[in-house]
C-alpha cells in the first residue's frame, strides 16, 4: 500500500470514530488449539445531504502470528537394573578338633571312714597332667583342701588328717590343652565307733569338732525352767519349759556380779536369784531388759549350786550344737539353729 493512501485511510477512520459512525468488533477464532485474534474495522453507511449512502471502506487487521506449540516431551524409560550375582563364599576349612581331657575311672574305698583312717584311691585318665585332692567345703567356704600331683593312671593310699571330722570329697582333676575335667566321690565321716571321740555314750553319729572341755558351772531351778552358767564359755543360759532357750553372754567388764538379790524379796518357799542369774532374771543385762526372763521362769525353787561339767561341740559347719552334762548327769543338747534345747537321751 502506498504511504499516502495509508495516511488518508487513518484520517478517515479517526473522523468516523469521532462522529460515532465507526464500530469496532473483535472476533476470536480458534485454530489448531491456539486462539487467533482478528480485528475488523467496519465502516457504516453515512447518509449524505443528497440522501445517498456513502460506503466506507472496511479494513481487516490480523493479529500477530500464532506461536508454534512446543512438542510434548516423551519421558525416557529408566533402564531396569539387574543385580550382578555375587560369587558364593567357599565353605570354611574344617577345624581340627582339640582332644578333651577324659577321666576313665575313679574309685575310692572305703566310702565311710573315721578321722585318721586311710583311703585306697585308683584312677585312669587321658590328658597332660592329673591331680588328686581331698576337700571339705561348707557353702562357699573351704574348710579343708589338700592336693597332690599324680600320674595319669595309678593307685595311691591316702592317710586322712585328723581335722577331717565331717564329710568330704575326693576329687580327680585332669588337664589337656587348657581344658580341665573333674570327677569327685563323697566320703562320709563318723566317730561313733570309738568311745574316746565324745565324753559320753552312746555317741552321736557326727564327729565332735574337738575334744571335750572341762568347765565350772552353776545351776538353779525355777518354776517354769532353769538357768545354767558355764565358765567355758562365760555364758548364762535360760532354759524355758516350752523347749526354747536364750543365751546371755557375760561381758568381762562386769567382773564378778554382786552376790545379793538386788533387794527383791521372794514369797515364802521361793528364792530370788543372785549374782549373774539375778542380773538376767531382773532384766539388768543386755538382752533381758524389761524383766521378761523373770516373767517366763517364775521364782526360784532352790538357791543356785555349783558343779564341774564337760562341754563339747559337734563338727557341723554352721550353728554347731553344744553338748553339756548337767548337775543330774543328763546330757543337754543346745541347738543354736533352732534356739531349742533337749535332753540327749530323750532324742528319738
Amino acid at each position: 500500500m502506498k504511504p499516502y493512501v495509508l495516511i488518508l485511510f487513518l484520517c478517515i477512520t479517526c473522523w468516523l470514530a469521532a462522529c460515532g459512525q465507526l464500530e469496532f468488533g473483535i472476533e476470536t477464532k480458534v485454530t489448531a488449539g491456539r486462539p487467533i485474534v482478528t480485528t475488523q474495522v467496519v465502516a457504516t453507511q453515512v447518509v449524505t445531504a443528497t440522501g445517498q449512502p456513502s460506503a466506507t471502506p472496511m479494513a481487516v487487521v490480523t493479529d500477530l502470528p500464532t506461536p508454534t506449540l512446543m512438542p510434548t516431551q516423551t519421558p525416557t524409560a529408566v533402564p531396569t537394573h539387574s543385580p550382578t550375582p555375587r560369587p558364593q563364599n567357599p565353605p570354611p576349612p574344617t577345624a581340627t578338633a582339640t582332644p578333651a581331657p577324659q577321666i576313665n575311672r575313679l574309685t575310692v574305698s572305703p566310702l565311710s571312714v573315721q578321722p585318721r583312717d586311710s583311703l585306697s584311691i585308683s584312677w585312669d585318665t587321658r590328658g597332660e597332667k592329673a591331680k588328686l585332692c581331698v576337700l571339705q567345703s561348707s557353702y562357699l567356704v573351704h574348710q579343708y583342701w589338700e592336693c597332690q600331683d599324680v600320674p595319669l593312671s595309678g593307685t595311691r593310699t591316702w592317710l586322712l588328717d585328723d581335722a577331717l571330722r565331717n564329710d568330704f570329697y575326693v576329687e580327680l582333676q585332669v588337664t589337656l590343652g587348657g581344658q580341665m575335667a573333674t570327677e569327685s566321690v563323697l566320703v562320709t565321716v563318723g566317730c561313733h565307733n570309738e568311745a574316746d571321740w565324745w565324753f559320753f555314750t552312746p555317741a552321736p553319729a557326727i564327729c565332735p569338732a574337738a575334744d571335750a572341755t572341762n568347765s565350772q558351772a552353776a545351776i538353779q531351778r525355777f518354776e517354769h525352767g532353769w538357768m545354767l552358767w558355764l565358765a567355758q564359755p562365760n555364758t548364762i543360759y535360760a532354759f524355758f519349759e516350752d523347749g526354747y532357750y536364750t543365751a546371755f553372754y557375760v561381758p568381762p567388764a562386769l567382773g564378778t556380779p554382786e552376790p545379793g538379790d538386788g533387794g527383791v524379796v521372794a514369797p515364802a518357799g521361793f528364792f530370788a536369784p543372785v549374782r549373774g542369774f539375778g542380773l538376767v532374771w531382773r532384766g539388768e543385762t543386755s538382752g533381758a531388759q524389761g524383766g521378761w526372763v523373770r516373767n517366763r521362769l517364775g521364782w526360784g525353787l532352790a538357791p543356785e549350786s555349783g558343779f564341774q561339767t564337760q562341754v563339747q561341740w559337734d563338727s557341723f559347719f554352721y550353728n554347731a550344737a553344744m553338748y553339756v552334762r548337767d548337775a543330774d548327769g543328763r546330757i543337754i543338747v543346745i541347738d543354736p539353729s533352732s534356739s531349742r534345747w533337749s535332753i540327749y537321751n530323750d532324742i528319738k
